[in-house]
């Protein structure tokens, strides 16, 4: 039993210190907890504004490549544009040219009819004349002009 005595004044001599000892361990153990808490928000945050970041400039890549998709589809239908006014102006001018020849064509009519008219009054004119000058000379011959 005096072994026992012993031991427990010991034990009580060493619990107090013990006890110190055990919640300062814990208070390290809840700071370092803490700090590792800390730590972990941060590092979750540096990589939810990466994120964010990352998202930012996707999302600028993509507004970049419609913008420029948007300006091809522009360029596009300038182009169509461009092509459809020459091929009009071009059908103009054909239009223009089938009109000139049309024109030269009824002149060319006009012309024609005009000396087939004259060709007509000329020989018109030469028959009347002819048959004048036979009809004049029948009656110079019946009267008996010498």
């Amino acid at each position: 039993m005096a072994a026992m005595s012993a031991v427990v004044p010991l034990t009580q001599d060493v619990a107090g210190p013990l006890a110190v000892l055990a919640v300062g361990s814990f208070a390290v153990v809840l700071v370092a907890d803490y700090v590792a808490a800390v730590l972990v928000v941060a590092f979750v945050g540096s990589v939810l504004a990466a994120a964010s970041v990352a998202s930012v400039l996707a999302m600028a890549s993509v507004a970049a490549v419609l913008v420029a998709a948007s300006v091809a589809a522009v360029l596009a239908v300038a182009s169509v544009a461009a092509v459809l006014v020459a091929g009009s102006l071009t059908a103009v001018l054909v239009a223009d040219s089938v009109t000139a020849v049309l024109v030269a064509g009824s002149v060319t009519t006009v012309l024609v009819a005009a000396s087939m008219t004259a060709v007509l009054v000329a020989v018109q004119v030469a028959v009347q004349v002819a048959v004048q000058v036979a009809v004049l000379s029948t009656i110079q011959v019946g009267v008996g002009v010498d």
